[in-house]
């Protein structure tokens, strides 16, 4: 019972050590998806905002 029980617990912690990776893996493409999102964001504010700027 020992070995069935390590067993299974070494196969759920693979399990939850993928699915760790896995969400890992998708916050760091969200982040990136958000860093040119904001960086683009950025751009256009810039962009806007420097006629403001000399205006003033």
């Amino acid at each position: 019972m020992d070995r069935v029980l390590g067993v299974l617990n070494r196969g759920s912690f693979t399990a939850f050590s993928e699915s760790i990776l896995i969400c890992g893996g998708f916050v760091v493409l969200v982040g990136i998806v958000l860093r040119l999102v904001a960086a683009r964001a950025n751009k256009a504010q810039t962009n806007s905002t420097k006629p403001m700027r000399k205006a003033s």
